[in-house]
């Protein structure tokens, strides 16, 4: 009896043992699972963070040029302001000269003289290569202040609204010189020296160019007028004030706005991007 009682004890301590050792190994099982999947979220959050860290140096460095090409915009854009104010000056005193004239009194060189104005100006400029470059490679979204993002798709869609204006402005310009040439007879044997000296003599004096050898020769040649109607020189001035009325818009309204967003998104990459 007493044998029996020793080989039940014996089996029971053998399978406890095999419990032990069976939950002791499920249990360092679980451990290694679960030092693995830390460790994988770990080096998941490296890389995040590598990524991250990447993602905002690339975004420093779109900043710091974009911020580059608006500035050199803010240059350009001040330099088609000059131009379209001294254009409007031109057409102001076209206009005048032409307002009490009756065409009997203006002779074909004189009218060549005083229509021949740079009312218009030069296509925009915009430095796009950074922006093209932050859409090319879909890095948009790793500038992350919202504001400066908007501000920018903002700033970029205005430029071009304002390449469109130029295709308007530039048509009447072209309407302008196609109507002067029903009206001015430019047929003068020395036409180009007597352009160049027009370009040269018209920001300085009628009474300068009057005395150059280029408008006393062309003198010579008497040639007149294609119309006897004055009305005609009226609608080329009409024109003028069409396009006029175009660059008063860019000069006045347009193009200090664009000039405004541009500092406002110029000082936004300094605080966002400060060194």
């Amino acid at each position: 009896m007493i044998k029996i009682f020793r080989n039940i004890r014996k089996k029971l301590i053998s399978e406890n043992r095999s419990v032990i050792r069976n939950t002791n190994y499920f249990k360092y099982a679980l451990g290694e699972i679960v030092l693995v999947v830390i460790g994988i979220l770990i080096a998941l959050q490296i890389n995040n963070w590598n990524e991250n860290r990447k993602e905002q140096a690339r975004a420093r460095k779109y900043a710091w040029n974009l911020k580059s090409d608006l500035e050199q915009d803010i240059r350009e854009t001040k330099i088609r302001i000059r131009q379209m104010t001294r254009g409007m000056s031109y057409i102001d005193s076209t206009a005048a000269y032409f307002r009490d004239k009756n065409i009997q009194d203006l002779t074909n060189i004189d009218v060549m003289y005083e229509t021949y104005i740079s009312a218009g100006y030069k296509p925009f400029t915009w430095y796009k290569a950074t922006f093209e470059e932050i859409k090319s490679s879909g890095s948009l979204n790793s500038i992350k202040n919202d504001t400066l993002r908007n501000k920018i798709i903002a700033y970029y869609a205005f430029t071009e609204h304002l390449d469109q204006d130029f295709i308007g402005d530039d048509d009447n310009q072209k309407k302008y010189y196609a109507y002067l040439n029903r009206i001015i007879n430019s047929n003068y044997p020395n036409q180009q020296e007597l352009v160049d000296s027009i370009r040269i003599y018209h920001r300085r004096s009628k009474k300068e160019w009057h005395a150059s050898q280029s408008y006393k020769t062309a003198r010579k040649e008497n040639l007149h007028l294609l119309t006897d109607n004055m009305n005609d020189i009226h609608v080329c001035i009409n024109v003028l004030f069409d396009s006029k009325g175009g660059m008063l818009t860019r000069s006045e309204v347009e193009l200090p706005d664009l000039i405004d967003d541009a500092n406002e998104i110029i000082s936004i990459i300094e605080r966002e991007y400060h060194d």
